[in-house]
């Protein structure tokens, strides 16, 4: 691990974690409560979603850190409502269940984070991140 943070990584306030994948039993689970021991290790400060009804693993394991939230017929929103909320923490974490994947980029287009975080990478977004240019849903 690095002494000191580069000129890369300095200016990152939050970070969100959150794997796409197109098949379930590959270890998403395991990795993100792996994670989580690390950030809780190192007094980071972390919030966690769950999204797999099926398992509910991270939010099992972390009932204090971790939000279980049961998807709509429409699971892009509970998406948007987590990205919404990225700022509360230094670290977002996302479990999702298997087979989610169009499901978070459909999401994440339909916000166009990317645009957005890469605007408020270079300035102080802060609390205001989600009432930014459209980063609404609804």
């Amino acid at each position: 691990m690095k002494e000191s943070p580069t000129t890369s990584t300095s200016e990152i306030k939050h970070r969100l974690v959150v794997p796409i994948q197109t098949r379930g039993n590959i270890g998403k689970s395991t990795e993100a409560i792996a994670r989580c021991e690390w950030m809780s290790q190192r007094k980071v400060e972390w919030k966690g979603y769950d999204l797999d009804g099926f398992n509910r693993t991270l939010s099992t394991t972390y009932p204090d850190e971790v939000t279980f939230l049961e998807t709509s017929r429409e699971p892009e929103g509970e998406i948007i409502r987590i990205l919404r909320r990225i700022t509360q923490a230094d670290v977002t974490v996302i479990d999702p269940s298997a087979h989610m994947n169009r499901t978070i980029l459909k999401a994440f287009q339909m916000v166009k984070f990317s645009e957005l975080a890469a605007k408020c990478a270079g300035a102080r977004c802060g609390d205001d991140f989600s009432h930014r240019r459209g980063f609404r849903h609804g």
